[in-house]
Order: structure tokens, then sequence, then C-alpha cells
């Protein structure tokens, strides 16, 4: 069992098309604004001003060996890394 701990609420992830869809012009340019304002926060307080993320849904079949994996390199960070980590989620990499 990890040690690492899942936070929760900490991103918001939105899809762009969604975005288009549900807002009319003028909500896109506040929305936008507002995306802005925290990239430039971001940048001020010496952070990447738009990190990138890999996003798994929930809903897929693969999403808790994703997290059971994340959980295991956390834990392992500094101590032999990815192998380990695959190890213990029971994850083997094709060799080619």
């Amino acid at each position: 069992m990890s040690k690492a701990r899942m936070k929760r609420d900490t991103h918001l992830v939105l899809k762009q098309i969604d975005i288009l869809d549900a807002l009319s012009s003028d909500e896109r340019l506040a929305f936008m604004n507002a995306v802005g304002k925290v990239s430039k926060y971001r940048v001020d307080t010496h952070r990447a001003a738009s990190p990138d993320y890999i996003v798994v849904n929930r809903d897929e079949p693969y999403a808790v060996l994703v997290q059971e994996l994340v959980l295991a390199c956390e834990d392992l960070k500094g101590r032999g890394g990815f192998e380990k980590a695959a190890d213990r989620v029971n994850y083997r990499r094709e060799r080619r």
C-alpha cells in the first residue's frame, strides 16, 4: 500500500469544446481574461504560466492502475524510481 496521499479537488479540468459550446462569445472572452490573470499571477510567483498535466478520466478501466502507478512513483522518488514503482503495480513494459 502506498504511503503517498491522493490530493483531491486541487485542479480544474475543462474540455475546450464544452467551453465553446456552453459559453457565449462575451462569456468566453471573460473566461479567457480570467485565465490570463491566473497565468500572469503564476509567472509573477515564479511558476510556469500554464503547466502541462496528464489527465485520466476516472471512468476509464485503466484509471486505477494509473493512480496506483503515480502513487508508487511518489513513494519511490529518489529511491529507485519508475522500475520499482512499476513492479509494485505489476506493470511490465515491452522490451523493444
